[in-house]
């Protein structure tokens, strides 16, 4: 596509520079366990992809692909969001918002998670539907 020719060197540091733009841009973390496998994961999203774009995350268990947001129309015929597709399947979004990591319970308490010396970090608290 392009008369350029790649080197390692040069794709190392398209590679970092590329690495750098991700960490500046905004961005959603999701985890979430994958329904037919039952594996847990976490991922990371732009917010711009999720607002804007079509999203899909594959379960690194399974390789079972889970469409998060589709405002491109692809999957679905009105624009989604993981909220829009959750609802129509009757299930409810669990959000938190933190600067450190959160344990959410299925009784839906939510505390914020243990340090590595076994102590918590903060108080208990209920999620936001």
């Amino acid at each position: 596509l392009t008369d350029r020719h790649s080197t390692a060197a040069t794709d190392a540091a398209h590679a970092e520079q590329n690495r750098l733009r991700r960490e500046q841009e905004p961005a959603y973390q999701i985890t979430f366990t994958c329904k037919p496998c039952g594996g847990r994961s976490s991922h990371r999203m732009s917010k711009h992809g999720y607002h804007r774009g079509t999203v899909l995350i594959q379960c690194p268990t399974c390789s079972n692909r889970h469409v998060i947001a589709d405002h491109l129309n692809i999957f679905f015929d009105e624009k989604s969001t993981l909220e829009d597709i959750l609802a129509r399947q009757g299930d409810k979004l669990m959000r938190g918002y933190t600067n450190g990591d959160m344990e959410f319970w299925e009784n839906g308490e939510v505390k914020e998670a243990e340090a590595a010396d076994g102590k918590n970090k903060g108080e208990a608290g209920q999620a936001q539907g």
